[in-house]
């Protein structure tokens, strides 16, 4: 059923009745096989799409908004350039992050703590140090994709360590404080019932911007000193753990972030050092995008040129604006990506965006991305 949906899309759609610069039937063919896989493995697990929409029905209702000059790019785009993560890739790489960074480095310390080397794993590991120092690190979440089961799944950590976010009224500071202590007398530990590491866990930016950004006053310009994002927002959370003695004062801060690009990691510690957070935080990430993922001036006008053609000035607002013109993506991110729970606003908005209202600005992307900010829903 999908070959003959994505063959008929390309029949009616894309190569329409003409014959100029048709491809042969072979090459429909690769075609079509290549549209169907990309649909059966990837594509129609995107959770944006409507009750009984595919990637196929949303590709075809997207290319029918285009110019038929204009198709065949917004095909190749889709076939040859777009990124598209799945939810079995995140789950691939979330189950990274225990084995090969949190592990790795309680192993390390212990090593320093034990004075032996960190290639002697067994010793180390049977120790009441590093037991110590595994149990006494909490877990956070900055957002709802920090997947956070999926983390503890492939973790040996207690459920007890892991919090949704980085508030906790005082009820669950003191159940966190009580199961730490109970649990460091069971392995004979000494050490006090606070945390001292702490890992904030938030899944993709792109800019940096809505983690760490100058404040700016109403003309715009920027407000000397003042800073805002999550990373302020976790700085005052932490401070009243720190205070409330869940968390130690000396303790090891780790923001880790699944998925960045090199244009955020650049941008984040250039802002983290310059509002004095690099002394409080450590920055990693899973996984970092190449500089030649964003679409480039020169290699990919064909591509750049649609989305500029087709963008419509009623789609910009206050919140896109923030950092530039929105046509490219926020922050002239130029993104070809797609997380299979949503679409980033980093990327080009004539990929996702869904305008649904009667002037002519309507507009339906082929993977509509769900907004946290939108005019229609002040």
């Amino acid at each position: 059923m999908k070959e003959i949906l994505a063959r008929r899309l390309l029949d009616t759609v894309v190569y329409g009745d003409s014959d100029d610069g048709r491809p042969s039937t072979e090459e429909v063919a690769v075609e079509t096989v290549q549209l169907t896989r990309l649909a059966a493995l990837k594509y129609d697990e995107y959770e944006g799409f409507s009750p009984a929409v595919k990637f196929l029905e949303s590709l075809a209702t997207w290319l029918s908004q285009l110019d038929p000059s204009d198709r065949r790019i917004a095909l190749r785009f889709i076939n040859e350039r777009l990124l598209f993560v799945s939810a079995a890739e995140m789950d691939h790489l979330v189950g990274t992050i225990y084995p090969d960074r949190l592990r790795p480095y309680f192993i390390r310390k212990t090593a320093e703590v034990l004075g032996v080397s960190p290639t002697q794993v067994r010793r180390i590991t049977s120790s009441v140090e590093f037991q110590e120092l595994h149990r006494r690190t909490l877990i956070m979440g900055m957002s709802d994709g920090a997947r956070l089961d999926k983390l503890r799944r492939a973790s040996s950590f207690s459920t007890e360590q892991f919090h949704l976010v980085s508030t906790l009224d005082k009820a669950k500071q003191d159940d966190l404080r009580e199961k730490l202590e109970k649990a460091l007398n069971q392995m004979g530990s000494s050490a006090p019932a606070s945390f001292a590491t702490v890992v904030v866990v938030d899944d993709f930016t792109a800019s940096g911007t809505t983690m760490l950004r100058p404040a700016e006053n109403e003309d715009g310009t920027e407000k000397v000193g003042v800073w805002e994002g999550k990373l302020v927002r976790l700085r005052e959370h932490l401070a009243q753990l720190k205070e409330a003695h869940l968390v130690a004062d000396d303790a090891r801060i780790v923001v880790l972030i699944y998925l960045m690009t090199q244009k955020s990691s650049h941008a984040l510690a250039e802002r983290m050092e310059r509002s004095g957070l690099k002394s409080e935080f450590e920055l990693r990430d899973a996984h970092t995008f190449g500089d030649d993922v964003p679409l480039l001036d020169g290699r990919d006008d064909d591509y750049l040129n649609i989305f500029r053609k087709y963008f419509n000035e009623d789609w910009v607002d206050a919140h896109n604006r923030k950092a530039g013109h929105p046509r490219f993506g926020f922050a002239d991110s130029r993104l070809p990506l797609v997380l299979h729970h949503n679409a980033p606003n980093n990327t080009p908005p004539v990929i996702w965006k869904l305008d649904e209202s009667d002037t002519g600005s309507a507009w339906s992307g082929v993977f509509p991305r769900h907004e946290r900010h939108s005019s229609e829903r002040p």
